[in-house]
């Protein structure tokens, strides 16, 4: 019988990928992570391709979130699929929020050039 996948979440970059798929096989359930290679070798392909996807089998869809939800720290780095922050940290991939400049988990800022000096 042919195994159907489902994407639970997306990543991006390979390391965090990585970890949530190591969390699930722990647990038991297989999963695979689709479009690693590619981000990995061109990490500018993330938007258009849905960055790295972690996929698990229908059956273990529910079990599968709610370990990923368990993780420390899943909320800020795990993507539901298909949604993407408005405001996001392009550091680390932090929600900021609406009016947050600076980023509350690594310190990125959104300052262009011309505010910290740079091109002076």
């Amino acid at each position: 019988m042919v195994e159907k996948l489902v994407t639970i979440a997306s990543y991006s970059t390979a390391p965090e990928a990585d970890l949530a798929r190591y969390a699930l096989e722990a647990e038991g359930i297989r999963c695979y992570l689709a479009d690693v290679n590619v981000i990995q070798m061109n990490w500018f392909l993330g938007n258009a391709l849905g960055f790295i996807k972690l996929q698990v089998s229908s059956n273990d869809r529910e079990s599968a979130i709610q370990i990923l939800e368990s993780l420390p720290n899943s909320s800020v780095h795990r993507r539901p699929p298909g949604k993407q922050d408005s405001n996001q940290c392009l550091s680390c991939g932090a929600a900021m929020g609406e009016d947050v400049d600076t980023c509350p988990d690594c310190g990125w800022s959104f300052q262009s050039d011309s505010q910290t000096g740079l091109n002076d």
